[in-house]
C-alpha cells in the first residue's frame, strides 16, 4: 500500500484497481481505487524489487508515536541502518506485504541490552525491532515522553489534556472549524482571483493543486465513451431528443461555446458525459453529468489536479432544526446554480466535451464556460460565489445576506419567519440579492402553522 502523496510526488502511473483492503474485525479500509507499480532499491546494497501497491490517502499515524531516547542503546556504529532516524516520529508512505517481508530478511541479529529492541539484518539494511518486558517498555515510554514537549508525560497531565479536549468538543458556543491545508489553499485561491462581470455574475478560476501538465491524453477515451453513448441514444429516440435538447439549451444560454477547428489543439482535457433520469423532478427530467474523474493516459484525471475546497455552509441538521422553529415556513431553490458562476476563459480548455446532433456530422468540440457539475470544486466554487455576493451586497440587502449564509443547503433555501410579513420580506430580500449575482430563485413554497396552504 502506498499513500497518494508519495504516488503523486513520484509521478507514478495509476491504474484502476478494485482491490479491497480490510483490517482487524473485518473493518474496511478506504482506498483511492488505483494501484501503481513501484521499484524499490536498497541504499546499502544492490537489492531491488518491483511491487504493485494500492493507493490510499493515508496508511497510519506517525511512527513511532513519540521520540525515543537512544543515547544509552549503544548501537554499533559499523552497522548500516535502513533508517538512521528510526527513533524520530516520521510519516509512513509505504506498507509492504508479508511475502516481500520474508524475502527481505537476512541471517544476522544483534541483541542490545536487556529490555531493549534487537537489530535484525535485512537487504535494506539493519532494522530495529522488538522490545523488552511490558514494565520495562512502560518506563521507556515515560522516559521518551519526558523530553517531548508536545506530549504530556505525566498521567495527571495526560488526563488533563483529555478533559480539555472533551470540554472543547462539548462546547457549543463557538463551533470548532478545522480545515485541511488543501481547503485553506482553495479558499486563498478564490480570494486571490475575484472577478465580477458587467452583468453582475461572478467568474472564478479552477483551483489547481498541481500543474495541469500532469494530465495526459483524454481525447481518445472521450471519443470511445461518446460513441458508446451515441449507440445507446440511437436505440432510445425519446431519450436522444431530451439529451439533444439539454445540450442545445446549454449552448443557447451561453453556458458552453464551440471550439473552432483550428483552435481544438488548445483543448487540454475532455470530459466524458452521460445522462441521469429523474422522473420525479418537476423541472428537469434529464440531466447530463460530466465525468471529471476520467483518467487520462498519464493516470491523472482533472479531479486529481483540482482542490475540492471546504464545506462552508451550515450542517443540514442545524438548518432543519432551525427551520422547525419558524411559524411561517418558506422553501425554494436556485435555478441552475452551478451554471450561474462563470469560469475564466483561461481555464475553459480543461472543460471540453464532444457532441454532434447526428451520426452523419463530424464530432465537434465544445468548451464549458461555467462551473461544471462533476468536477471536484464545483460545489465549493458556486457556494463561495454566493457567499461573496452576500458580502458584497451586505449593506443593500442585510436580511438577504444573512439568509444566504445561514439558510441554504447547496442550492436549496430552507427558511422561514415568525409572521407572514417577515416571510415575505425574506423572500423579497433573498430574491433581490441573488438577482444581483445572476442567480434566480424558483419553486417557491410557503406554509403557515395551522393553515392548509
Amino acid at each position: 500500500m502506498i499513500t497518494s502523496r508519495l504516488a503523486n510526488q513520484l509521478q507514478l502511473r495509476k491504474c484502476k484497481s478494485f482491490m479491497s483492503v480490510s483490517g482487524i474485525g473485518d473493518t474496511g479500509y478506504a482506498t483511492d481505487g488505483f494501484s501503481v507499480d513501484v521499484l524499490l532499491r536498497s541504499h546499502c546494497s544492490e537489492y531491488s524489487s518491483l511491487i504493485s501497491a494500492v493507493v490510499a490517502g493515508n496508511i497510519t499515524d506517525l511512527q513511532p508515536s513519540f521520540c525515543l531516547d537512544v543515547s544509552n542503546w549503544n548501537i554499533p556504529c559499523n552497522l548500516n541502518l535502513a533508517d538512521p532516524e528510526f527513533f524520530r516520529p516520521q510519516r509512513i508512505d509505504l506498507l509492504i506485504g508479508a511475502s516481500l517481508f520474508y524475502e527481505l530478511l537476512c541471517v544476522g541479529q544483534v541483541q542490545l541490552s536487556a529490555g531493549l529492541p534487537l537489530l535484525q539484518k535485512t537487504r535494506l539494511g539493519w532494522v530495529v525491532c522488538g522490545g523488552g518486558s511490558p514494565v520495562e517498555r512502560r518506563s521507556l515510554v515515560a522516559t521518551a515522553c519526558k523530553d517531548d514537549t508536545k506530549s504530556p508525560s505525566l498521567p495527571d497531565e495526560r488526563l488533563d489534556c483529555l478533559l480539555r479536549q472533551f470540554w472543547e468538543i462539548e462546547d457549543c458556543s463557538e463551533p470548532i472549524v478545522k480545515w485541511t491545508k488543501e481547503e485553506l489553499d482553495c479558499e486563498a485561491h478564490f480570494v486571490q482571483h475575484p472577478s465580477r462581470l458587467k452583468s453582475g455574475a461572478y467568474a472564478v478560476r479552477l483551483p489547481l493543486k498541481c500543474s495541469s501538465d500532469l494530465l495526459g491524453e483524454s481525447y481518445p477515451q472521450a471519443v470511445r465513451r461518446f460513441l458508446s453513448l451515441e449507440r445507446k441514444l440511437s436505440r432510445h429516440p425519446q431519450l436522444k431528443n431530451q439529451y439533444a435538447a439539454f445540450i442545445k439549451e446549454y449552448l443557447e444560454l451561453g453556458h458552453m461555446s464551440a471550439v473552432p477547428a483550428n483552435a481544438s489543439l488548445t483543448s487540454q482535457y475532455f470530459l466524458p458525459h452521460h445522462c441521469v433520469l429523474k422522473e420525479d423532478s418537476s423541472t428537469t427530467k434529464l440531466r447530463v453529468v460530466f465525468d471529471g474523474s476520467a483518467a487520462t493516459t498519464s493516470g491523472y484525471s482533472l479531479n486529481d489536479v483540482l482542490m475540492s475546497g471546504p464545506v462552508i455552509q451550515p450542517k443540514l441538521l442545524h438548518i432543519l432544526l432551525r427551520f422547525r422553529y419558524h411559524r411561517v415556513a418558506i422553501t425554494g431553490d436556485i435555478c441552475k446554480m452551478y451554471r450561474c458562476v462563470r469560469v475564466f476563459p483561461e481555464d475553459s480548455h480543461l472543460q471540453c466535451i464532444l457532441w454532434r446532433d447526428s451520426t452523419q456530422d463530424e464530432l465537434q468540440v465544445f468548451k464549458l464556460d461555467t462551473v461544471t457539475y462533476g468536477t471536484k470544486p464545483a460545489s465549493f466554487l458556486s457556494v463561495r460565489a454566493m457567499h461573496q455576493l452576500a458580502e458584497d451586497k451586505q449593506l443593500m440587502f442585510s436580511k438577504g445576506a444573512e439568509i444566504l449564509r445561514r439558510d441554504f443547503y447547496v442550492d436549496d433555501l430552507i427558511s422561514g419567519g415568525a409572521s407572514v410579513a417577515e416571510a415575505v420580506n425574506i423572500m423579497q430580500q433573498t430574491s433581490g440579492i441573488l438577482a444581483k449575482g445572476q442567480f434566480r430563485l424558483r419553486k417557491w413554497c410557503r406554509k403557515r402553522i395551522g393553515s392548509r396552504f
